[in-house]
This record gives structure tokens, sequence and C-alpha cells, in this order.
């Protein structure tokens, strides 16, 4: 219990520092000597299989941070607020590996969570976590390893992901080998909005009709709308509208009470080991204005993105028809695939939604037909007679 009084005088004091005043070498020594004692114990929950604690060997400042070097293991620890903002292992090779006939013989995400919840309040951080995502990668055949981001939260709002931290765990242990987060952001002022989720979600809408007509998108389960910290980072931007200095606000770490949502484009393929193609949408909680629009990117290198046609494969359950603003919701609705089409007619925008699947159609009344996508890859769809009700319905009031 001693070491956590120490290491409380020690956050104590950091906290009681002037803007222009930095933690002494001393300390900061002595703060990472705590932090790299509590990760090679059994205090996190963890069963320890090597320890990686050991004399000081090296201790640099940089970059805001004091750099603390064991034989084994290094700590980052932030010079201003005595934080600890990062642990590396030096571990022999394939240690973080465990052959497992299945990840889930392996160390379980609530385990995870409740190790990753210890650590952080060891480091000197009071937000709540949550699993946001975990990978089981397999370099061979029967070989694990483990690796979990954490959303983190304070007072109901989410951070950017940009300062959530990471982890590495030895996949049975439980062992934490690499720990890492980036410096605190600075938070904007007031963390009550003034726009609400409907209100937000209204201006994405309207942004989703503007930048990808025509487009197939389903709600990214991981990043669904919601009040965050938004950081403004280094997205593929197609729209951009910021009441700020960008570079000021990057550099500085500053945030901005904003919604954020991603949508996956189901007509993009990535290459392999990219991830989903997402277009990010974000919208100031204050003045309700629409900020960044950022699309899919492939990554450096990559060349262009190819697309596929969509199958018209909206999946069960009810559907939204929206159309000049005004919606019409059906219990049951559906639409068949039509191989050719070819309407003489100028199309109606709608907006369908059926669960996560968001399309951005034409509607063409006198032939029954929806379309998406363009040239060779525009495809079409023939409304069923509830869906193509609803959709009659609506254009005679356009």
């Amino acid at each position: 219990m001693g070491s956590r009084f120490l290491i409380a005088a020690i956050l104590s004091t950091a906290c009681t520092l002037a803007p222009s005043q930095l933690i002494g070498r001393e300390w900061a020594v002595q703060r990472a000597q705590l932090f790299a004692r509590f990760m090679n114990s059994d205090e996190g929950h963890m069963s320890i299989l090597l320890n990686f604690s050991g004399p000081v060997t090296n201790v640099r400042r940089a970059n805001g941070r004091w750099h603390v070097e064991f034989e084994k293991c290094s700590v980052g620890i932030n010079d201003r607020t005595g934080n600890a903002e990062y642990y590396h292992c030096q571990y022999p090779n394939n240690f973080e590996y465990q052959a497992l006939s299945s990840p889930n013989m392996g160390l379980s995400s609530a385990a995870c969570l409740d190790i990753a919840r210890r650590v952080f309040r060891e480091a000197g951080f009071e937000d709540e976590l949550t699993l946001y995502s975990r990978e089981d990668f397999m370099p061979a055949e029967g070989i694990y390893g483990l690796q979990v981001w954490f959303r983190r939260t304070r007072a109901g709002i989410e951070f950017d992901t940009a300062f959530c931290p990471t982890l590495t765990f030895h996949p049975l242990s439980g062992q934490v080998l690499d720990y890492s987060m980036t410096p605190d952001p600075i938070l904007p002022l007031g963390i009550s909005p003034r726009v609400t989720l409907y209100q937000a979600n209204s201006v994405v809408l309207t942004a989703l009709g503007r930048f990808v007509p025509n487009g197939v998108l389903s709600v990214f389960e991981r990043h669904q709308l919601r009040l965050r910290f938004w950081y403004p980072g280094l997205g593929k931007t197609v729209f951009e509208d910021l009441p700020f200095d960008w570079e000021r606000y990057f550099r500085e770490w500053r945030t901005v009470l904003a919604y954020d949502v991603r949508y996956e484009d189901e007509s993009y393929v990535m290459p392999p080991g990219r991830g989903p193609a997402l277009w990010h949408f974000v919208v100031d909680a204050i003045s309700g204005r629409l900020l960044v629009v950022e699309e899919p990117d492939p990554g450096f290198g990559a060349g262009p993105i190819r697309r596929r046609p969509f199958g018209w494969d909206l999946g069960p359950g009810p559907i939204a028809v929206t159309m000049g603003g005004k919606t019409h919701e059906l219990s049951h609705a559906d639409v068949l695939k039509v191989q050719k089409g070819s309407p003489s007619e100028p199309g109606v925008p709608v907006l369908l939604q059926r669960a996560r699947l968001i399309l951005n159609a034409l509607y063409y009344p006198q032939a029954n037909l929806l379309s998406v996508g363009e040239g060779k890859l525009r495809s079409f769809g023939r409304p069923d007679e509830e869906l193509k009700k609803a959709l009659l319905a609506l254009a005679a009031k356009e």
C-alpha cells in the first residue's frame, strides 16, 4: 500500500504545478519505477510469467514526456501530469504468442477489461473504460496473440479513439506486454451539447445525399453516431468547414464537442489488410454545423479503390423510406433485383433505411424501379407492392 500512497503524492504534486512548471527528473524516475513494478506484479490481476522490471539504464525528456528505460522495459511519464502514457517490454521472440485450439481458450474479453481498468487507474487516469475492439492475430496456424483497444469516457462522453488506450496481452496469463496512450487532450470548456442526437442525425443524412449519392452504406457497428470529444486528425477529407485553426488544434491535442459517425461503403473493395471502407461525418454539437466529411482511404500506395455493384439484399426487418424530407415506415417490404433497367423518366432521390443499411437511391415511379450506383456499377431493383405504394404516395407529394 505504501507505493500507492507515494504515487498519489507524486500525482497530487504534479496536478498543482503551474502551466510553466514541469515534473522533475527524480519524480519522473520514481513514478516510472512504481509503474513498472506494478506492471510486473499480480496487483493488476495478471499472472506474471517473466519479470521485466530492473534497474534504470537511461532517462531522457522529449516531446512532453520523461522516457525512463529499464533493462527490459521502458515507461513514458507525462512531464506535466505525471501520468504513465506507455509501457513497452523487451520480451523474447514469440513470447507474445501462445498455441491455442481457438482464441476462445485464451484470455476472455471480460478479463482483458478488468486488467486494463486496473492498469489505467495505476497510470493515473480516472476515466471509465469499456471494450472497443480485440484482435486475436494468428501468425501461424493454431498460434495466437492478443491486442485490445478500449473506449474511454468522461461524464458519459466518449473520447476520440486517438486518445484511447491499446494493450497487448499474453494470451493466456493476461500479463500486459505493451500499453500505449497518446498525450491527454485539451477538452472543450463546455460539455453540454445544444444540438440533439436526432438533429445531428438529420444533418448527417442530408450530407449523405450530397456526398454519397447513389451509395449503399451501413453504420459501422463500433462507431455509431454519438457525442464525442472529437480530435481533428489526418483523414482524407472531401468537405471541411472548421471554425478554428486546424493546425493549432492538431498540434496541441485540442478536441471539439461533436457528434460523429462512420459508415461502411458496401460498394468499395478495399485492398487486403486495409480494413473496411469508411465514410466519416462530424457535426458540431453546439452549432449543429457539418464540420468534416472524410471518404474511405485505401492507404498509401494502394492504388485506386475497386468497386462492386449492389446485389439488393436488404435483409429482414422494417424499412424506413424518406423522400423530400417526409418519412414512411413499413414493417414488411422488400426489393427484388432486376437484371436490366432503362427508365426514360428522371429519378426521384429517396433514402431507404433498414437496420444499419442505408441506400441513397433514385426512384422511377412510372417504371417502378430503384437504382443505386453509376455507370457500369449501376444496379436496379423492383419494389414489392407495399414499398411501391409508399414510394408512389411520397412521390405524389413532391
